[in-house]
């Protein structure tokens, strides 16, 4: 295994679904006279090309990363939309009550197919939120603009280190909004409602902080 090749396979752990659509197809899926499914026909597109050359190690290349980088794939083919050449051209402006039954009936499935696909953005076994996402997307754009790779260890951490900041921000306005200013001055008193205002803190606090256990500590102290 090459080096490229062990890289893409441990992106392939952080990369979404791949669906491969194929419009105006009209092949039988067939293999050897045996009926085959899309993916079926998918994984056989992406088999190892033989010969030798640059354009063979090209497709090869591209076959490879696609199996690595997207562990999770499939594929999915409509017929063409219409027979006039004339209205094909200007789709968009079709009125959709006049598109073949056959292809309207097949986008329909394919919206079925992306939507029992379609799961929350999750780094590892984390499921990320708007913000975390959001920070995610500003650390690559500004690798990316300082001519840098993005690296998405390093994104993350830092994404989680500002996570876990504001959850403790967050985390010390619950406690201090929720104090009952009113309790009695005794100390058995004043113990339960911080107790109980710690209480709201850190379920805040947890609402909002990811990453590693170790940088949610050092907040949540």
């Amino acid at each position: 295994m090459t080096r490229t090749q062990h890289c893409n396979e441990r992106l392939g752990d952080f990369t979404t679904s791949f669906l491969w659509l194929l419009r105006d197809f009209y092949l039988k899926l067939e293999d050897e006279g045996v009926k085959v499914t899309p993916k079926d026909y998918l994984e056989t597109a992406l088999l190892p090309v033989s010969g030798s050359g640059a354009s063979v190690q090209a497709k090869y290349g591209i076959r490879a990363s696609i199996k690595a980088l997207f562990p999770d794939r499939d594929c999915f083919t409509v017929v063409r939309p219409m027979n006039d050449e004339a209205q094909l051209v200007n789709l968009d402006n079709v009125d959709p009550a006049i598109l073949r039954p056959e292809f309207r009936e097949g986008v329909a499935q394919l919206i079925e197919l992306i939507f029992s696909k379609a799961e929350p953005k999750r780094f590892g076994t984390q499921f990320m939120t708007g913000p975390v996402l959001a920070g995610l997307v500003e650390a690559y754009v500004e690798a990316l603009n300082n001519g840098a790779v993005p690296t998405i260890a390093t994104a993350w951490q830092g994404v989680a280190e500002q996570e876990s900041r504001r959850a403790a921000d967050t985390a010390e306005s619950v406690y201090v909004l929720s104090f009952n200013t009113d309790t009695m001055a005794e100390e058995e008193a004043l113990v339960q409602e911080h107790e109980r205002c710690v209480e709201l803190a850190l379920i805040e606090f947890k609402n909002i902080a990811v990453g590693d256990p170790v940088i949610q500590a050092a907040h949540e102290a």
